[in-house]
Parts: C-alpha cells; structure tokens; sequence
C-alpha cells in the first residue's frame, strides 16, 4: 500500500468513529428546544421561545382579537414562495408560487393546561380530514409565529399588507 491509500483510511476510520459517537449520543429534544434549533436566523422575531408553562406575553388574550389579527395574507419567512390566507369564514388557502395548493379550515381557542392552569393560544389547521394544532408563540398586527404539536417545527411569517 501506498502512503496515500493508508491516509485515506485513517480518515475514513476517523470519519466514521465520530459518525457512530453523534449517533450514539442522539436523543430527541422537545418541542422548545426543537424550535429553538428551527429558528435559526430568525431570532428576531422571537427573542426565546416561552419556556413550558411561562405565560405567553406576545400572544392577545382575548380571542376575539387573536382572530382578528390573523385574517389576511402572511408570508412564509422560510420559504418566501409560500403564503397563508386566512379569511373571516374560518377558511385558509395556502399559495406556492402565487398557485393555490391547498385550502382547509382554521381556528383558534385558548387551552389550559391540567397541572399549571396556564393558558395558551392554540391554532387548529385542518386539510383533507387532517387537523394539526399549533401553539402560538407570537402574534401581532404584523408578525405570526407558531409551533407545531408534537413535531416542534417552528413556522414564521409576516403579514402582507
């Protein structure tokens, strides 16, 4: 063997060792810390997600003005060819590239939680018979910010006016 054979594998050995420590060393975040990955760049429109249980100081309280401020257009901050339109009939249609992909139904309530009592604005999407809920992080006359149930990806847009 040659000097450059032996040095590829010390670096293919090298390699995959610190492939198996990060797969060993795996372990599923929860939803917060998963949003906190999610966000990235975004930071500035949520400066830390609320820690489980904290009250939610960027959130309406009256649910009337929470659906208020969500009807109209907002525009994806990940993907800026994505917009959301929520109109007054409780109905929502997503565009991709200015086409209307899909349409469902929205909702909003205010959920307690068992144990601490704490409220939260939750966001209720539903698609061909499937309904996903959202916990509302921020939401304002221009920003809207959500984490999504169970798989903590965070979502932000912005609202065109």
């Amino acid at each position: 063997m040659n000097k450059y054979t032996v040095a590829s594998i010390i670096v293919l050995l090298i390699l995959a060792g610190y492939g198996w420590q990060r797969l060993i060393s795996y372990r599923p975040v929860d939803d917060i810390t998963q949003a906190k990955l999610n966000l990235g760049n975004n930071m500035a429109a949520v400066k830390e997600p609320p820690a489980i249980g904290a009250p939610l100081p960027a959130v309406p309280n009256d649910l009337e003005q929470a659906k208020q401020l969500l009807v109209g257009f907002w525009q994806s901050s990940d993907d800026l060819k994505t917009v959301l339109n929520y109109q007054i009939d409780n109905t929502v249609i997503e565009y991709t590239s200015s086409k209307p992909t899909s349409t469902g139904t929205w909702k909003v309530a205010i959920s307690s939680d068992k144990k601490t009592g704490q409220q939260a604005l939750v966001l209720s999407l539903t698609k061909q018979d499937k309904t996903d809920n959202y916990l509302i992080v921020n939401l304002s006359k221009t920003n809207l910010v959500y984490i999504q149930s169970g798989q903590g990806g965070m979502h932000s847009f912005n609202k065109i006016p």
